[in-house]
Parts: C-alpha cells; sequence; structure tokens
C-alpha cells in the first residue's frame, strides 16, 4: 500500500494549497520522510502527498514514494516470493 507521496514543486506552499481544497485534504507544514528538509503535507484518509521545492533536472515531478507492506499478501514473480 503506498502510504505517501513527495512531489518536487516550484510553488510548494501554491500547489499543497490547491490539492487541499480540491481533494478536500489537510495542510500542514512537515519535513519529507528520512530527511530533514522542510516541506508542506497535505493529509488525506490513506495518503500523505509532500510537496518541497526539491530540484530535479527534470522539473516538477514526483520524486519519492513509501510503501508499507500490507500483512498476509504474497506474490510470486518470476520464481521469486514477495511478501506485501
Amino acid at each position: 500500500m503506498i502510504s505517501y507521496i513527495c512531489y518536487s514543486v516550484n510553488d510548494s506552499q501554491m500547489t499543497a494549497r490547491l490539492w487541499a481544497e480540491f481533494f478536500n485534504g489537510t495542510l500542514e507544514k512537515s519535513t519529507l520522510p528520512g530527511t530533514e528538509q522542510t516541506a508542506i503535507r497535505v493529509q488525506f484518509d490513506s495518503i500523505d502527498v509532500f510537496f518541497s521545492k526539491e530540484s530535479h533536472q527534470r522539473g516538477e515531478r514526483p520524486f519519492k514514494i513509501g510503501i508499507e507492506p500490507s500483512r498476509g499478501k504474497t506474490i510470486t514473480l518470476h520464481g521469486a516470493n514477495y511478501s506485501l
């Protein structure tokens, strides 16, 4: 299950505010998961979306995704088992 997505954007305040307004989320100042870099977090029912001014050569885009395992589900792919 995806627990969060981090986006690199030019204007994190405005982008986060628009997402919160359009998709009925709540805003708060935060840091990117696993870092001390400041970000704006928009919380939704089952996922958090982080917006930061993290610069990337390809411009605005998602750059980090957090995945939480869901207990009990296993898939087999090319002869290997993966617990999700």
